[in-house]
């Protein structure tokens, strides 16, 4: 079990058809590894990460962003991984390269680094299956 968030960027200068661009400036996922994972999620989003980078066309490592980060330089797409979390932007050969890939994985690197430090809210249960955790307050009197 994972969770995978996809959103787009239109460019808001394009023609519309049924509300939405048709012209794409950049796209970004992000993959979320959860505890399910036989190994944790952390080495889940560093399989997904390793994915990535062996499957890219032209990488170049980049510094200072994240635990890892990678270029492509011909799909024009930068793999970061931040502790759980990997994250992929894409963006279009007009809308610039790896400093607006950048731009924007730093403000989600932060989202990302916060988050990874909460408990996730689901357990496995003896059977194997995921129940979301309540808490429970208790008052004592």
């Amino acid at each position: 079990m994972a969770n995978l968030s996809t959103c787009s960027f239109g460019d808001p200068s394009a023609p519309l058809v049924g509300g939405r661009s048709i012209s794409q400036i950049a796209s970004m996922s992000v993959f979320a590894g959860t505890s399910g994972y036989y190994a944790g999620p952390v080495a889940q989003a560093r399989e997904a990460f390793e994915t990535g980078r062996n499957n890219a066309a032209s990488v170049e490592p980049v510094n200072g962003l994240g635990d890892d980060a990678c270029w492509d330089r011909t799909l024009r797409t930068l793999n970061v991984l931040e502790v759980r979390f990997e994250l992929e932007v894409t963006i279009a050969s007009d809308a610039g390269g790896l400093d607006q890939a950048r731009s924007i994985a730093l403000k989600h690197c932060r989202n990302c680094r916060s988050r990874s430090t909460r408990a996730e809210p689901w357990e496995r249960i003896s059977t194997g299956a995921f129940v979301r955790r309540r808490r429970w307050a208790r008052s004592r009197t």
